[in-house]
């Protein structure tokens, strides 16, 4: 208790100083004393302190102060420490330690519990010692449960370290009857069957006799609990012949061929010759055969399997040299060799998983799946005989599959009909079709990392502006497609080198790879060295292999199916597709769709949603403003034109003027979207050239009507971005600008930018 007052507040401190008799102010020899204590208490407290702990107190002064550090630190963990030491001891378990590792386990756990504050009653400390115990206590746990009287933890302990002896010497008394020669045992019951009907009358009496088997001597009519030598560590069982076994090893000739094991988990060899790699095991572990024996492991490494096309690798294979068979693991096999396997009543195959081909076969003998290792003299004279046999057969039958020729074997097991193992050359060479596509499941994360692009044309209708081509680039990851008209296919290197450029400062990240067939305008000396500048991998599909550029062969019928749907609905002649695909891809690239996750091109390219109030009914009749200066004031503010999709240049719509084949430019423009100026001014269908009026292919004057002012062409140099923050104030073109006049400007943006 003397030290105690040390660790209470700083006012049981004595004085400093106190005053004499004389009225002087003295040291107190008191509070020297009381120092003195007090420091050495600290330095004795600071020396059984963890060093993790002992940097936050060591800047304090007092014994006081440090004790209210810790106490402050440690107190408020201890609830939370107490909650976790309960749990583990209510989830401990003895698993494969010792009793005495077990005991000291939970001891520990206890101990921990004290010094946090929480104190455990005697008997939770047992209830946790039984609870831990396994299955092989469950007598022991169940005779301390129904003691009368409480039993104290060392006597517990006593009894515990007690009966794992005696679980220890059961165990080893209960041992399973071993022969090194056994391959195969299996116990058979055999049945009295009688002869007449008193005979089946007896054979169902209740007269039975016990096939109880004891495991100490392995003899029946008793169990191991009654067994007379239950007690004695030296008996050891007599081997009793038996009838029963399937298969001995009386000879210690192993088996050099392999069987097929859908239970195995590893590949297993009795023979190093056998091993094309291999390194001695330095571990434990022990393969577990089928009559209950543990094999150790001698080397561990890989081997071949040879067949007739290619050769099957054996990964993982085991040796053990006390083993009679050499299994093949199945999961094994196909995991590693990208095959599957079939049996059958007769026999088996490997096949290829995805070219379906036959790689193995084989037959079934005495229930066996059996591979031939090698072949000697006489098995590969009877192979060759029975690859004859299976060859005649196949050219009888007409060539036909294999699958045939196994079905009719089957139904007719008379003709003995072996399986066809070798391939037949000229059904490869008659039969052979295209492999099947399978559908794509990779797909980029990044824009611009995969570019898909093809050419469409030429088409039967040169444009106005003397388009017969388009050209187009679809990002692998939104999807978004770029779209431009050409005159001919030689302008793709060009467009190209421009598209790279544009949409690479837009997007802020570069293009990767350009997929594409092998088509003249892609193989080129201008693209292939502008691709090798750049960095960029050039992905081309085989020859007649349109399948392997697919994503832009659908993207052709997408457009194409659409244009003609539109250009049906309007009436507008066909000279005008470039605008009906400019509008189509326009829209294309707005629509969400199952393979951009509900969510269209525009979303995903610039993560926004596209505004779709803009939209308007392709070669519908519309009114476009007439800018006052143009007009004079009796004349009418807006002439019946024709809407022809949206602007490449100008946040504006794309109206046509039937009667002077000029196009406007406006965003003041209102809308007749259920009238077709095409039409109902033309009843002739627009499937030729000949039914399009003249004066829609013949060009005219560059002079706006009424005006002297000269039209004005669109730039042909810098590309114009149309977006919110641009053109905010745009209305109308000054004039109109011949139709004519209208060349492509590269590049086309309008459908990439918002």
């Amino acid at each position: 208790m003397g030290s105690l007052r040390f660790l209470k507040a700083p006012s049981s401190t004595p004085p400093e100083q106190i005053l004499s008799t004389a009225g002087i102010q003295t040291p107190n020899p008191t509070y020297q004393s009381w120092i003195l204590q007090d420091q050495n208490l600290a330095a004795a407290l600071c020396s059984t302190i963890a060093l993790a702990v002992l940097p936050y107190i060591l800047h304090l002064e007092s014994t006081c102060a440090i004790w209210a550090s810790l106490e402050l630190r440690f107190q408020s963990s201890n609830h939370s420490k107490v909650i976790q030491l309960k749990n583990e001891l209510h989830h401990i378990s003895m698993n494969s330690s010792t009793m005495t590792q077990h005991l000291t386990k939970i001891k520990s756990l206890v101990d921990q519990m004290a010094s946090a504050g929480s104190n455990l009653d005697t008997e939770d400390v047992i209830l946790y010692i039984l609870n831990g115990l396994p299955p092989t206590y469950q007598s022991f746990k169940t005779s301390i449960r129904t003691m009368l009287h409480p039993i104290s933890l060392d006597n517990l302990y006593t009894l515990l370290l007690s009966e794992e002896i005696n679980i220890a010497m059961d165990a080893a008394r209960i041992t399973t009857p071993t022969d090194p020669n056994l391959a195969l045992y299996s116990y058979r019951v055999r049945e009295r069957r009688g002869r007449g009907r008193n005979s089946y009358k007896n054979s169902n009496a209740p007269r039975q006799t016990s096939t109880v088997i004891c495991q100490i001597c392995t003899k029946k009519g008793h169990s191991a609990p009654s067994c007379w030598h239950r007690t004695n560590l030296q008996y050891t069982p007599t081997p009793t012949p038996t009838n029963n076994t399937a298969l001995a090893a009386n000879s210690n000739q192993p088996f050099q061929d392999w069987y097929q094991d859908t239970g195995a988990s590893s590949h297993i060899t009795n023979s190093l010759d056998k091993m094309t790699t291999s390194h001695s095991y330095q571990g434990t572990d022990t393969i577990t055969v089928g009559d209950g024996r543990s094999v150790s492991i001698s080397h561990t490494g890989d081997g071949i399997l040879p067949t007739p096309d290619r050769k099957i690798h054996l990964a993982k294979l085991l040796h053990l040299p006390n083993i009679r068979y050499n299994l093949i693991s199945i999961s094994q096999l196909t995991k590693d060799n990208n095959l599957y396997v079939v049996f059958y009543p007769h026999g088996y195959t490997f096949k290829d998983l995805k070219m379906h081909q036959t790689i193995l076969a084989g037959p079934c003998h005495d229930r066996l799946y059996t591979v031939p290792a090698t072949c000697n003299n006489s098995s590969n004279t009877a192979l060759i005989a029975t690859q004859h046999r299976s060859t005649l057969w196949h050219n009888r039958l007409g060539h036909h599959h294999n699958n045939m020729l196994t079905t009719i074997s089957k139904n007719n097991p008379t003709l003995h009909i072996p399986l066809l193992t070798n391939a037949c050359t000229n059904c490869k060479a008659s039969k052979g079709t295209k492999l099947v596509f399978e559908n794509s499941e990779h797909k980029q994360t990044i824009p611009l990392t995969l570019i898909h692009s093809d050419v469409w044309g030429p088409s039967p209708i040169k444009s106005v502006q003397g388009f017969r081509y388009y050209v187009i680039f679809v990002d692998d990851f939104s999807r978004f497609t770029w779209i431009f008209p050409m005159r001919n296919k030689s302008e793709v290197p060009n467009i190209f080198i421009s598209f790279k450029a544009f949409i690479e400062k837009q997007l802020s990240t570069q293009i990767k790879c350009l997929r594409t067939d092998g088509g003249s305008e892609y193989l080129n000396n201008t693209l292939t060295s502008f691709l090798t500048t750049n960095y960029i991998h050039h992905q081309i599909s085989c020859p007649y292999t349109p399948e392997q550029n697919g994503l832009a062969k659908r993207k052709h019928r997408h457009i194409g199916d659409t244009t003609r749907t539109l250009l049906s609905t309007s009436s507008v002649p066909y000279i005008h597709w470039p605008e009906a695909t400019l509008t189509v891809v326009y829209l294309i690239n707005r629509m969400p769709s199952n393979n951009t996750q509900k969510l269209s091109p525009y979303h995903l390219l610039f993560n926004k949603s596209p505004d779709y109030s803009l939209l308007r009914t392709f070669g519908c009749e519309c009114y476009p403003l007439t800018p006052s200066h143009l007009r004079h004031k009796l004349q009418p503010k807006a002439i019946s034109s024709i809407f022809l999709g949206y602007s490449e240049s100008y946040k504006g719509f794309k109206c046509l003027n039937p009667k002077t084949n000029k196009i406007h430019f406006s965003r003041h423009v209102m809308f007749l979207e259920h009238s077709f100026l095409f039409k109902n001014n033309f009843a002739s269908s627009p499937t030729v050239a000949s039914d399009i009026p003249p004066s829609l292919l013949t060009p005219t004057s560059t002079q706006a009507p009424n005006s002297h002012t000269t039209s004005i062409p669109p730039s042909h140099n810098t590309p114009i971005i149309s977006n919110s923050s641009r053109h905010s104030a745009q209305a109308t073109i000054p004039s109109p600008i011949p139709y004519t006049s209208l060349n492509r400007t590269l590049p086309l943006f309008l459908f990439a930018i918002p």
